[in-house]
């Protein structure tokens, strides 16, 4: 009885032995797979780490880029400005330079304007226009007569009144103690509204063409009352001159004049300003009279 229980033992502490065995084996393989896993996410994560770094440290080097980038332009810009104020300063000089010598030219025109004309002739040219004041102005300075269009023409023509001949034949005989002192220039203008009835534009197209043609009508009425021709000069502004704003509704009587400038003779034209019984050169034609617009 007892070899058999004996027999019987042995076989199951060894089996016993082996199952330890299987379970020491199996425990130590476990711990194995465990250790595996954490080193392959370690790994993952520190490449994870490298590769964000890598990132930020490329975001890093774009901004810096950029930053020189704006510093250059910033540069680049100080410069412009600095230009700018050396190019302002420049022009503020030359404006400074500019308005001294217009300043300077400006007061050597008033020298010349102011007593262009002899005292004797002066007062009587004054006196002719105190007699005449709504024909006519005299401003001094200038030497210049002023002729008020609307009673010097008949509306929208070139057909000078009785009223203004009789001043202009006046001014002639004042003109005609002073020799060949001086010269006459005559300047037509007119207001903003344009000629548009048939028979005006038939004879002045445009304001331009009225307004030389109105001085070319005084100067041949001062012609007949005896100044001669080689002394007087005749222009045309049209409406580009105006001496008042222009009324945008409608006419504008301020502007619509025939101005006379007497000035110092500027050269040796022969003739001197006769008297009106023995005339220089005669007027050109008078056009018919014509009914025209009643604004100019």
């Amino acid at each position: 009885m007892s070899k058999s229980r004996t027999s019987i033992e042995r076989p199951g502490r060894a089996g016993m032995a082996a199952a330890a065995a299987l379970a020491l084996a199996g425990s130590l393989g476990l711990g194995g797979c465990t250790g595996a896993r954490e080193a392959d996410d370690l790994y993952a994560t520190n490449r994870a780490l490298e590769e964000r770094n890598l990132m930020m440290q490329q975001e890093l080097q774009a901004k810096e880029n950029t930053i020189g980038l704006l510093r250059t332009r910033v540069g680049e810009a100080d410069d412009t400005v600095a230009q700018v104020r050396d190019r302002n300063a420049a022009l503020q000089s030359d404006l400074r330079r500019l308005e001294e010598r217009f300043r300077s030219l400006s007061g050597r025109l008033d020298e010349v304007s102011v007593g262009a004309v002899d005292p004797a002739t002066e007062r009587a040219l004054e006196q002719l226009a105190e007699a005449n004041p709504q024909l006519l102005t005299y401003d001094a300075r200038r030497g210049m007569l002023r002729f008020n269009s609307d009673v010097t023409f008949a509306p929208g023509s070139d057909d000078v009144s009785s009223e203004a001949r009789t001043a202009l034949r006046q001014i002639a005989e004042v003109l005609a103690q002073a020799s060949e002192a001086y010269d006459l220039r005559i300047v037509g203008h007119t207001d903003s509204v344009r000629p548009s009835r048939p028979a005006t534009l038939r004879e002045h197209p445009t304001n331009m063409h009225l307004s030389v043609h109105r001085a070319i009508a005084v100067r041949n009425e001062l012609a007949s009352a005896g100044i001669p021709a080689p002394r007087m000069e005749v222009a045309g502004w049209g409406e580009f001159r105006p001496a008042a704003p222009n009324n945008p509704t409608g006419g504008t009587p301020a502007n619509r004049r025939v101005e006379l400038f007497i000035v110092p003779s500027s050269t040796s034209a022969p003739g001197t300003f006769a008297s009106p019984e023995s005339p220089g050169e005669q007027p050109d034609e008078q056009a018919p009279q014509r009914q025209d617009d009643p604004f100019k």
